[in-house]
């Protein structure tokens, strides 16, 4: 009988012990995604990135990442409007030029 009681007693203590660590025991999910957009640090890189991004697209076109094309449609307006002798300086510097 001392046995039984001993036993009843010792897993009572068990249950008892038990019972606060499973309660602590919590499973959560984390948003990682609303905790990027809500967070004052990233949402600062965010808006900084996006300020770079639009400067770089206002910069270049598109479809002309090199800006070759406006250079070249400037150089067209710029020739165009030389004289004789002035195209044949400005062909020669160019000529020069490519030549290095």
């Amino acid at each position: 009988m001392k046995k039984l009681v001993t036993s009843l007693m010792v897993g009572t203590a068990l249950i008892a012990i038990s019972v606060p660590v499973f309660a602590e025991a919590k499973i959560g999910f984390v948003n990682s995604d609303r905790v990027m957009r809500d967070a004052g640090p990233a949402v600062k890189a965010q808006k900084k990135l996006e300020a770079k991004q639009k400067l770089e697209a206002e910069a270049v076109p598109a479809g002309d990442p090199m800006g070759v094309g406006q250079a070249v449609a400037k150089l067209k307006t710029q020739v165009a409007s030389l004289s004789g002798a002035d195209f044949a300086r400005h062909t020669a510097a160019v000529d020069a030029t490519i030549a290095l």
